[in-house]
């Protein structure tokens, strides 16, 4: 599991970097109101993007998984506030997915 590192693009301009998907236990991301997290898929086959939520509401009712379809050959962008993705022990939000083969990903500041 990476800590995928926020880059934020300056006035000059960003080459961002892209990481290869980790499998078995996914990446780990700072959730912020001002950044998204980009998934691009180059592989053969859709891949389902899942975001934990550990969030509960009225006390006891768990709060469903975001998961996010990116299919092959395309990308896409995911908002990641801390108040739906923060895990409130670890300060950090967690994604996995179902397939890693040829799916890099990065967290966008804006």
């Amino acid at each position: 599991m990476a800590l995928l590192a926020t880059q934020y693009p300056t006035t000059q301009g960003t080459v961002v970097t892209y990481a290869a998907a980790s499998g078995g236990g996914g990446d780990t991301f700072v959730p912020a109101d001002n950044a998204v997290l980009h998934v691009k898929n180059g592989g053969g086959s859709s891949t389902n993007v899942t975001l934990a939520t550990p969030s509960t509401v009225d006390g006891d009712l768990t709060v469903q998984d975001r998961v996010v379809a990116v299919a092959n050959g395309a990308d896409k962008f995911i908002r990641i506030p801390p108040a739906i993705y923060r895990d409130a022990s670890t300060g950090v939000g967690t994604v996995t997915y179902s397939v890693t083969t040829s799916v890099t990903v990065a967290v966008i500041g804006l």
